[in-house]
């Protein structure tokens, strides 16, 4: 058999990473996320929430005293040698879990069938073999594959919500002075044409080994878990002996699970940002709508220069829903800028890992890993930043209208509507207009900030400078409007 169509004990991890816990969530959703993670791993759990029993939901109660909310790290096999859980004796390989700050992170690894007396098999394998194997890793946790097609995925009740990485090791047989052949005979295995549409591809070096990383980002950011097409692969020279070879992973493996939790929260931050900006959008196209029909409401006053009841009830009704937009448009807002916040603080942590690894191996050559790090990631971090500079703008857009509201009401309702009342009516012209200026400023400043040219020079332009220009404009409009009013 020719060479380069084997390798000698590959061996696949599965990094799968869930959420732990999320802003705001309440104990019963917490809970709902711990069963999605222990389901992977425990059979008792295997079933939806809401068939659960008194013993799977007190198993539950149990798993969550494992648990340590202020711990970075927590593993979660505390009864196994290391941490780790076996497969069996009939398999090589075993299970790693660990709480991370807020997320779950499970490790499987495969080699196969174990020999004898539970030792691992080092004869070469066949490269067409891995796509069996990854399947076997797979059928661990969704373990009902009777429906199985070939599909080297999960379930989508089995997928990790935030992500997945996996990774294949192994060594080279025989004399290879280059990889890169092994290496594309892999990808051909594990990503048949057409399954990926424009995989990326990089490589690098590290002990020895010529690491290459094979990524599709999301096509449309729904479900980061399954459309995050993310492979790491590290081939070994013939010259290193296999117990090297695992002392190198044994030691590397805490690093890359680190290392991908960051990575994947990174995209499933961005991935949640894409859902906010689509829900942000619509609302904003509600707000300058109401602005814009605002000011043709308010001069529907009649003969008496009073607003008629049915006017006011408009007015009211008008005023609650604004209020009711105000509330969720600040909501959506905030949790825009939290998945900002989240983005920066992995891709600080992301760039610390890489640099713990390279200092493993003086001679490494992680550029493959610090890419995405100076490329995707950092573009996803000013995308949303720049997104949530131009949304703020809404909000100031809001609080005029409320105010408009406000002020008209109480107004009119202070104005009598007995005609023989010695108090006369106040003249709403000036507040109208000066609001309603204001209005119209904020909104063409607004307009222009957010339709400047994608390839504008953003760093010559704060976009919080352009959000106080925005009102600064606002504010000026409006008053040089009152005061020419107010003047006449």
């Amino acid at each position: 058999m020719n060479e380069a169509s084997q390798i000698i004990y590959p061996t696949f991890t599965l990094f799968l990473y869930d959420l732990q816990e999320e802003l705001g969530q309440d104990a019963e959703k917490i809970r709902q996320n711990r069963h999605c993670f222990w389901r992977k791993i425990e059979a008792d759990l295997d079933r939806d929430y809401e068939d659960l029993d008194e013993s799977g939901r007190q198993r539950l109660d149990e798993l969550a005293a494992l648990e340590k909310p202020e711990a970075s790290s927590v593993e979660l096999f505390p009864e196994a040698p290391q941490g780790k859980r076996s497969l069996g004796d009939d398999l090589d390989g075993y299970l790693y879990a660990l709480q991370l700050g807020d997320t779950y992170a499970l490790q499987v690894n495969y080699s196969g069938k174990a020999q004898a007396q539970g030792q691992p098999d080092f004869a070469a394998k066949s490269l067409d073999r891995l796509p069996q194997m990854q399947r076997g890793l797979l059928a661990l946790l969704d373990r009902d594959r009777s429906r199985d097609d070939g599909s080297p995925t999960l379930s989508p009740e089995k997928q990790g919500n935030i992500g997945q990485t996996w990774l294949l090791w192994a060594k080279l047989p025989g004399n290879h002075p280059e990889s890169s052949q092994v290496a594309r005979a892999c990808r051909q295995q594990l990503i048949p044409e057409g399954q990926w549409e424009k995989p990326q591809s990089v490589q690098g070096r590290f002990a020895g080994a010529t690491l290459y990383e094979i990524w599709q980002a999301p096509l449309d950011w729904e479900h980061p878990g399954s459309e995050n097409q993310h492979l790491l692969l590290l081939l070994f020279p013939p010259r290193q002996t296999l117990d090297g070879v695992r002392d190198t992973m044994a030691t590397l493996y805490p690093h890359l699970l680190r290392l991908c939790c960051y990575r994947n929260k990174i995209l499933w931050a961005y991935s949640r940002s894409r859902s906010l900006k689509r829900q942000l959008k619509a609302d904003y196209i509600e707000i300058e709508t109401i602005a814009n029909a605002l000011r043709g409401q308010l001069r529907d006053r009649d003969s008496a220069d009073r607003f008629s009841p049915l006017i006011l009830d408009r007015l009211r009704e008008k005023l609650v829903e604004t209020l009711e937009l105000s509330a969720r448009y600040a909501r959506h807002l905030n949790d825009l800028d939290h998945q900002a916040r989240t983005i920066r603080a992995n891709l600080a942590s992301y760039t610390q890992q890489v640099k713990k690894i390279a200092e493993l191996d003086p001679d490494s050559q992680l550029d493959v890993l610090s890419e995405f790090a100076d490329g995707p990631a950092e573009i996803y971090r000013l995308q949303i930043e720049t997104d949530r500079a131009r949304f703020a703008v809404g909000s100031e857009l809001l609080q005029n209208v409320i105010n408009t509201l406000n002020g008209a009401i109480d107004l009119q309702q202070a104005t009598p509507i007995d005609e023989n009342s010695k108090f006369s009516k106040p003249d709403l012209t000036p507040v109208l207009m000066a609001v309603g200026t204001g209005i119209a400023t904020t909104q063409a400043t607004s307009l222009a900030w957010t339709s400047r040219p994608a390839n504008a020079d953003k760093s010559q332009i704060s976009p919080f400078f352009g959000l106080l220009l925005s009102l600064l404009a606002g504010i000026v409009g409006g008053a040089i409007a009152w005061k020419l009013c107010r003047s006449r």
